[in-house]
């Protein structure tokens, strides 16, 4: 059964898991078909818990749905009471509704029991609870709904996760198949036989069937159009009574198009559409399902990006946005295909997910058929989005850029074209919502906020809003709380929810993220301004193509496009400012063609009260002048574009490889604000944006001919330290900084670095992102960092060798703003030797080694190896954990090895044979490492080993007769060394007398080979012979007997009672009586 999401319990999976139960049943009982042959299912409630209600906001989220029974239904309450606010059930169908507008007094919750009741007088009844809050979840405004948890309740699931990771990364797979193929065959149900193109509630869960996406219904791709399959977001221009501005829409200048869908696994998504006629244009799919990098479209990993220049037109078409393109030809049509499926993005799409370049060729790319939200959003399947940006179309009235909407539709992996479109009213609602900021918002200045700070790089909205928190409430600031620790918080906002950060793997660790355009670096900051001042911003403009003056061609740049604009946070309309920070509600933006620049394309910008702007604030005076309208706070972001390599300008825009992640967000204890963290110029050098604050009239002071340089400094209290040398092993190194190491080295490595300010300063080491440890604190790690000599060492230790440079950062800290001096340290590998060739006699073998042998043959194995690093090289050999001497060391063993030609030479003896093969194990060492390889030597017998054969003088004998035996050895094969043994008896028991019966008759006996001759001859006598009698004595004499001589040969100590080990025998037969 469907449940409705409720907070996680120790020890329960999340809903989704058991709602599954549901979706299993049905697809092993198809549609159902087998229930209603006898009538309809009796009627039963689906929802088991609501949505929270928001003071001040319309409650839309109140769906009561039910399955089973005849409609119509009715809907009551039946116990309990709604809380006065809310009125409802509303409707009379599967679905109704509980609405109404709380306010901030309603706050609390309410319990009362809702029973709906079918055509038939089936009933059924469940009892909720109606809670009341404050908080805007995060997901409001977006398509996805959610399960209402706090961060407490997230976090604690992301710890279950983690410490059964393996089971519910399993589980979570498990579950998406479930659910993909009841989804599936459900299509096919439909597609084939005509079931309800509604597909049933019980088939979805809550988090895709809920007030904001209802009622998915399939239709034929011909019967829908663009129109009903997509959100638009236009670009627009902001009113200047503030009144109306799209919600939603983070930037004026572009058009958002938004595709909300869902699909089975392994289906593919089809789009088809003409090129816009605009700057840029991008898609951007839902990364594929994935519960290691969570995403759900709104929160979360980055999407799956195809840029435009990457899109190959159809055949006799154009591709406007290449450099040098005709961008005004109409033939500009092409077609996308998206593979749906499970997986990580990188590995799904390996040349493309690579910051901050985000290019790969083709026309297809792989995306997900549905989200993953992870512990975020406790495990829910989110409906996938696919997102078309259109940036500065070329008509500013015309949102869509001279372009249809593009066309979409689904195609099972069997060939099956469909698609399935919801009921998504409240979410268009919600997404393309309107809002009018009030007519005065003052906010006194805030501390932190003053000359020090400089911009924030975005890598995660989520995480810049619990930076700007964590900034806020951390040192010098607020002294209630570590830096540590508030560092440290914020960045687990993403690292744990997530999986995203500099360290962790690849999509987690990537520049992008949900929502954002992968193309743009996004730099933020907030602030307040006091009245009669202004905020002035100058620093020099990329060059961009200058698309909206008509141009034929696109021309090569330093960006696609710029903008700088401003936003005042959603929750502080309704509820003050929250210092927060993150896109709100644009109240302004400014794109590159919008500022004026002088011949050196320097800008200077200046933001004020309508009542406090400058005389000398006006185009004329080579000023960009925009209103603060009724604020006078908020926070600026700037959007810089590169698309590489036409429009990237390497040495100084503000992209991932400029400004890692590790050293670029503030959250990481890495953090280097001397980029673009302080109030003055960085790694991006004239393109920085430096900011001013001052009175109007001390602007106005600067004259009528103003000059970017000449705008007095807003100085910070602190500036970053600077370093004065790195040294490593005592020698001065240069930027780039960078140590080529081999294992067993050792490095030490020291930091100098000086204060402008005088300001004390702290110094810390990190490698790969981990604390490193002082001298006294090493305990296991080779690791260590002194503070007070600012040195770092390290033993490398064999087998630290990789690919990748370690990451060696120390942090020199005065208190506020910290330098970060990132060292690279290669490490390449002292490699063990390798063996080149096995060679047995005479011949070069393939792995896995292997030889064949036969007794009394000799073998050869000879070794060839080498060494990467030209070491010197000692050779052993082993036979059965056995150390091979050199010849002539040991003259009893069988087998030797000489290190001098690398050569283990083996004859195996007799009986050495045997089923299993023998092993032997060569050793190569260079000093370090010992590098070992197996031969498998399997021994066989001997096909001819030495002879021995029988005569006697006659065939039958009487008592005091003389028998006459001659024994005769040969040896055809390599020399051997044998026991001989005589044996009397019969036929039926040859050896039941020895001759002696001692042992042997001759022991030890070298045959050579080619040896043939007769070795003894033995006259033997006969007494007369009894049979044997009770307790030994005897009996009656033996008149008449079958009897035998039998000779025997076994290698030198063999035993004779073991017929396995026999070299060979013969018997002769003769008749004894008594005339």
């Amino acid at each position: 059964m469907i449940q409705r999401w409720r907070a996680p319990e120790s020890g329960r999976k999340s809903s989704f898991f058991v709602g599954l139960v549901g979706i299993a049943l049905l697809s092993l009982c198809p549609l159902g078909k087998e229930v209603l042959a006898d009538g309809p299912a009796p009627v039963r409630i689906l929802t088991s818990s609501l949505p929270h209600a928001v003071a001040g906001l319309p409650y839309e989220e109140g769906l009561l749905l039910c399955s089973g029974g005849a409609a119509p239904y009715a809907w009551r309450i039946s116990s309990g009471e709604l809380p006065p606010w809310a009125s409802g059930p509303l409707g009379d169908g599967a679905a109704a509704y509980i609405a109404g507008t709380p306010s901030s007094e309603d706050a609390g919750s309410s319990t009362f029991t809702v029973e709906v009741t079918d055509s038939l007088g089936q009933s059924d009844t469940r009892e909720l609870t109606l809670v009341v809050t404050t908080e805007v979840p995060t997901d409001y405004w977006s398509y996805v709904d959610l399960p209402d948890l706090t961060d407490e309740e997230r976090f604690a699931f992301a710890d279950k996760t983690l410490e059964e990771w393996e089971a519910y990364y399993l589980e979570a797979h498990e579950q998406a198949r479930i659910f993909s193929d009841a989804l599936e065959a459900y299509i096919l149900e439909w597609y084939y036989n005509g079931a309800d193109p509604r597909i049933p509630y019980e088939l979805l869960p809550p988090s895709i069937n809920n007030a904001k996406t209802l009622n998915w219904t399939l239709v034929r791709p011909e019967e829908v159009s663009p129109e009903d399959q997509w959100f638009v977001l236009p670009s627009f221009s902001v009113p200047e009574n503030y009144a109306g501005i799209p919600a939603h829409s983070s930037d004026p200048h572009v058009t958002y198009l938004k595709l909300v869908f869902l699909a089975p696994l392994d289906s593919q998504l089809l789009v088809e559409g003409d090129f816009p006629y605009c700057r840029f244009m991008d898609y951007q799919i839902l990364q594929p399902f994935d519960p290691e990098y969570p995403a759900s479209g709104s929160v979360g990993g980055p999407e799956v990006p195809i840029v435009d220049v990457d899109i190959e037109p159809d055949p006799g078409h154009a591709n406007p946005f290449r450099t040098g393109a005709n961008r005004l030809n109409p033939q500009r049509h092409y077609h996308l295909t998206f593979d749906l499926k499970a997986g990580n993005s990188a590995e799904l799409n390996p040349e493309l997910m690579v910051s901050p370049y985000y290019r790969a060729p083709g026309n297809t790319r792989v995306g997900g058929p549905f989200g993953s939200s992870g512990a975020y959003g406790w495990s829910a399947i989110t409906p996938s989005v696919l997102w078309v940006r259109y940036y500065a179309p070329d008509n500013p009235s015309d949102p869509l850029a001279g372009a249809p909407l593009p066309r979409a539709m689904l195609r099972l992996k069997t060939g099956e074209t469909f698609w399935i479109l919801p009921d998504a009213t409240l979410a268009k609602r919600r997404e393309t919502a309107t809002w009018t900021v009030p007519t005065a918002m003052p906010l006194d200045p805030l501390d932190y906020l003053g000359p020090s700070l400089g911009w924030l790089k975005v890598y995660d909205l989520l995480l810049v809003r619990a930076e700007v928190r964590g900034y806020s409430e951390s040192p010098p600031w607020d002294d209630t709380a570590s830096l540590e620790q508030k560092k440290e918080d914020a960045r687990n906002s993403v690292a744990a929810l997530f999986k995203r950060g500099p360290w962790l793997g690849t999509p987690g660790n990537l520049e992008a993220a949900a929502t954002l355009c992968h193309y743009n670096s996004y730099l933020s900051r907030p602030f307040v301004l006091e009245p009669g001042k202004v905020l002035v911003i100058t620093g020099k403009l990329p060059t961009t193509p200058n698309t909206r003056g008509g141009a034929a061609a696109m021309t090569p740049a330093e960006a696609r496009y710029w903008s700088i604009s401003r936003y005042v946070p959603w929750t502080s309309i309704t509820s003050g400012f929250q210092e927060q920070m993150g896109e709100g509600l644009c109240l302004g933006s400014l794109m590159d063609d919008e500022v004026i620049v002088d011949e050196q394309n320097r800008y200077i910008i200046v933001y004020s009260k309508p009542e406090d702007r400058p005389a000398n604030a006006r185009p004329e005076n080579g000023v960009t002048w925009q209103s603060l309208g009724p604020t006078n706070f908020g926070s600026l972001t700037i959007r810089w574009m590169s698309v590489w390599p036409d429009h990237f300008l390497e040495a100084h825009s503000p992209h991932s490889q400029n400004i890692p992640w590790a050293t670029g967000a503030w959250s990481q204890d890495t953090y280097d604000s001397s980029l673009v963290g302080t109030n003055q110029p960085g790694v991006m050098g004239p393109y920085h944006p430096v900011i001013h604050a001052m009175t109007t009239q001390e602007f106005e002071a600067l004259g009528g001919s103003l000059d970017p340089n000449s705008i007095p400094a807003w100085e910070p209290a602190s500036h970053p330290p600077e370093v004065s040398r790195v040294l490593a092993n005592g020698m001065e190194i240069e930027l780039p900084y960078l140590v080529a190491l081999r294992e067993l080295d050792s490095i030490r490595v020291e930091v100098e670095a000086t204060d402008q300010d005088g300001d004390p300063l702290t110094y810390a080491a990190y490698v790969d992102g981990l604390r490193v440890p002082a001298p006294e604190q090493k305990g296991g790690s080779r690791f260590s960092f002194d503070p007070e000599t600012r040195t770092f060492q390290w033993d490398v230790p064999a087998g630290a060798g990789r690919e990748d440079p370690y990451k060696l950062m120390v942090v020199v800290s005065d208190g506020l703003q910290t330098r970060t001096v990132t060292v690279d340290l290669a490490v390449d590998s002292i490699h063990a030797p390798v063996v080149d060739r096995i060679i047995v006699n005479g011949v070069e073998q393939e792995s896995p080694y292997q030889a064949t042998v036969e007794e009394l043959r000799t073998l050869r194995v000879q070794i060839e190896g080498s060494d990467p690093d030209g070491d010197p090289l000692a050779y052993q050999a082993w036979l059965e954990g056995g150390l091979a001497l050199p010849p002539g060391s040991n003259d009893q063993a069988r087998f030797s090895f000489d290190p001098v030609t690398r050569t283990f030479e083996w004859t195996p003896q007799l009986t050495t044979a045997r089923p299993e093969p023998y092993e032997l194990t060569f050793g190569i060492q260079d000093g370090v490492f010992t590098t070992l390889v197996t031969v498998e030597i399997l021994v066989v017998p001997s096909p001819v080993a030495p002879e021995v054969s029988l005569a006697i003088n006659q065939e039958e004998f009487h008592p005091g007769g003389t028998l006459r035996v001659t024994l005769t050895l040969k040896n055809d094969f390599s020399p051997a060394t044998v026991d001989l043994y005589l044996a009397f008896g019969t036929p039926q028991n040859p050896l039941a007398k020895m001759i002696p019966a001692t042992g042997p008759l001759a022991r030890g006996i070298t045959l050579p080979s080619g040896f043939l001759r007769n070795i003894s001859l033995i006259n033997y006598t006969f007494p007369p012979l009894f049979r044997s009698g009770t307790n030994g004595s005897r009996a009656a004499p033996l008149f008449s007997a079958q009897l035998a001589f039998t000779a025997i040969l076994v290698p030198q100590g063999g035993n004779v009672n073991n017929p396995a080990v026999w070299l060979s025998s013969d018997t002769v037969s003769f008749t004894y009586s008594i005339p």
